[in-house]
């Protein structure tokens, strides 16, 4: 929600979220601002790091925790110190999602059709991994004895048995040379993120919307995509093409984190769409 506070000057991931959370767009993510203070406590004792840049990874690793294609993600953020605006996110609720309320937070974040029916198949199979552990399912632990250093964070995503792995933000003198050179100085992160739950980040969202056998009942939204023909034709390409999505989920979700951001050679960081499938 912290960039689709984006409208075309301002705002954008600037950590306003934090005082934010008694808006309707924002309820529900209680849990993952206290794991995002967790965080940013935890990594303040060795390095310089906002709110903002915390919540740009945070996203980031949710989409890997639940086997999405990894983001490299930009550092370099500044916070804000007081909530931002609604703009474009005046109406939209995560307890009944609207399509003409996404819609409108796309346009502000100038999304396209495709990539919007991206992020609601992300938001889909992140609920579809989170479910069983929410029943107290177990969840899949591939590399567990893996913790070089030590840290380990807890996250919202799936309940309090997760949590996201991270190493070290290292701050670094820049070269003229450097194709990410910065203004001030790079930041780099070295994120390390534990799978959960055994889901596999593909084609099954979409392929369950148009199952016309399905006895689940579509949500409201999901019944509006649907019946939109635009974002239908994308549900149904998505549904055949499992490389397609996850590099519309790549390349959305990396220009999504540097809306607003003042630094250079963001850009740079979104060339890498590889993604083994």
């Amino acid at each position: 929600m912290d960039a689709f506070s984006y409208d075309g000057e301002q705002g954008g991931i600037d950590g306003s979220i934090m005082y934010e959370l008694d808006r309707p767009s924002s309820k529900g993510l209680e849990r993952a601002a206290e794991a995002v203070k967790r965080v940013h406590a935890d990594m303040k004792r060795t390095t310089e790091i906002t709110y903002a840049d915390v919540v740009a990874f945070a996203g980031a690793s949710a989409i890997e925790a639940v086997g999405g294609p990894k983001v490299k993600v930009q550092l370099g953020r500044d916070d804000v110190k007081k909530p931002g605006p609604e703009g474009a996110r005046a109406g939209f609720s995560w307890d009944a999602p609207t399509l003409p309320a996404l819609k409108q937070m796309g346009q502000g974040a100038k999304l396209t059709g495709p990539e919007l029916v991206a992020l609601v198949g992300s938001l889909g199979l992140l609920e579809m991994a989170a479910r069983p552990v929410e029943l107290g399912l177990p969840v899949e632990d591939e590399d567990a004895d893996i913790d070089p250093d030590g840290k380990a964070a807890a996250a919202s995503i799936g309940g309090e048995s997760s949590y996201t792995r991270y190493g070290n933000v290292r701050k670094e003198a820049p070269k003229p040379t450097d194709a990410n050179y910065l203004a001030a100085s790079k930041l780099s992160v070295d994120v390390r993120v534990q799978k959960i739950g055994s889901q596999p980040f593909d084609t099954t969202y979409f392929a369950q919307l148009l199952d016309k056998k399905r006895q689940a009942p579509l949500s409201p939204l999901e019944s509006a995509l649907l019946a939109d023909g635009e974002l239908r034709k994308s549900v149904e390409e998505f549904a055949k093409s499992k490389r397609k999505f996850r590099e519309t989920v790549r390349s959305t979700y990396g220009r999504l984190q540097v809306l607003g951001g003042d630094f250079k050679g963001a850009a740079s960081f979104l060339d890498d769409t590889s993604d083994n499938v």
